[in-house]
């Protein structure tokens, strides 16, 4: 494969793209060179402020499945995901060794994507930053996140403004940070949690 193949893939891809709200998209012996994939893949690592509905959220969290997924950063920030498809995303990257960083502000998420996570950090090696801020975590589903972090040392930077996250959260973090020694880089963003109040 040479030039004219990248050329023709890249073609290929812009064309995909001009077409992402149909319903289906099939990539078999389209050529799609490294170039490409590549367009393809920089193409899903920013999904932000698109409404994913639950067959796209199936889709992506089949895509992020894969042990060795091309995704090492994924932005679904205000993508109106609801709490039952963002605990899809979540159980996606348990065993997932490339996503370093993953976005999920700005959702409808809650006790079932939380639940998740708590069983998703003590096992994921890999991702190094989580944003979860303006979400609907409430304190339980705060405590669910901080009890997934006590065995987790690859996390660094952990989104949590706006959650909700109230003093019972507040308490469930500071006992994560007295068990890690308050893990090295590890930075927690809690803006406006109703801490204190």
């Amino acid at each position: 494969m040479g030039g004219d193949a990248d050329a023709d893939a890249d073609g290929y891809v812009v064309l995909i793209l001009k077409f992402l709200e149909s319903e289906e998209m099939h990539f078999t012996q389209y050529g799609l060179g490294l170039k490409g994939t590549r367009a393809l893949v920089d193409a899903l690592k920013d999904l932000s402020g698109n409404r994913l509905a639950t067959a796209g959220g199936k889709a992506l969290a089949k895509l992020i499945t894969v042990r060795s997924s091309p995704l090492c950063s994924i932005n679904l920030s205000n993508t109106k995901m609801s709490d039952k498809d963002g605990a899809l995303i979540i159980a996606a990257i348990e065993n997932n060794s490339t996503l370093k960083s993953l976005d999920l502000s700005n959702n409808d998420l809650g006790d079932k994507s939380a639940i998740a996570l708590g069983s998703v950090l003590p096992v994921n090696i890999c991702l190094v930053d989580l944003s979860l801020s303006w979400n609907k975590l409430r304190p339980k589903g705060v405590c669910q996140v901080a009890e997934g972090l006590k065995p987790n040392l690859t996390l660094q930077i952990l989104g949590l403004a706006w959650c909700g996250m109230q003093d019972q959260g507040a308490i469930a973090f500071g006992a994560v940070f007295k068990i890690n020694n308050g893990a090295a880089a590890f930075r927690a963003v809690f803006k406006i949690n109703n801490v204190g109040a």
